[in-house]
Order: C-alpha cells, then sequence, then structure tokens
C-alpha cells in the first residue's frame, strides 16, 4: 500500500519531478488545467503509473497541488516525499 502523501503529491499532481524548474510546473499546469476542462487526461513521465497507480487531476487538485508549491519552504517539504528524476526509482524503493 502506497501512502497517500506519496500518491497525492503536489509535484505528481503536477506532472513533475521534485527537481523541475518553475517554468515546467507551469507548463505543465496550464496543459494540464486545459485538458481537465474538456474532461480528458494528460500523462507525463512523473506519474509512474506502474508503481504508484493512476493519479487524479481535477480542476481543484490542480490548483490546490499547485497553491501547495508557492513558497519555497513548501517546494522541500513536498520535495521529500517525491523523487527527484527517473533513475535508480523503482518498486523496490517503496
Amino acid at each position: 500500500m502506497i501512502p497517500s502523501i506519496v500518491k497525492n503529491n503536489p509535484f505528481r499532481v503536477l506532472g513533475c519531478f521534485a527537481n523541475c524548474t518553475a517554468k515546467e510546473r507551469i507548463s505543465n499546469k496550464s496543459r494540464l488545467s486545459a485538458f481537465a476542462r474538456v474532461n480528458k487526461t494528460c500523462d507525463f513521465p512523473s506519474d509512474m503509473k506502474e508503481i504508484l497507480g493512476d493519479v487524479t487531476r481535477t480542476p481543484s487538485s490542480i490548483a490546490e497541488a499547485e497553491q501547495a508549491l508557492n513558497l519555497p519552504e513548501d517546494q522541500i517539504k513536498e520535495a521529500l516525499q517525491k523523487p527527484p528524476c527517473q533513475a535508480g526509482w523503482n518498486k523496490n524503493v517503496l
């Protein structure tokens, strides 16, 4: 069982790795918001669906994820629950 804090991590909801730039977060947020408005899904490599399962993205969850990453202190806190990159991350870690 994967903890909710990992499955619903704001970085994961926004389709980003923890070491992404602000530009990447904003770009992904805009893309996700557009897809969510028309009830479509959008996948990113950081979703890690095969390990963590599906990501639930609604307009409200996208807005909450963006809000959770506004301050640098919040970004650090959330980054501790999200892998920084794909390299070396596998099911054995969880």
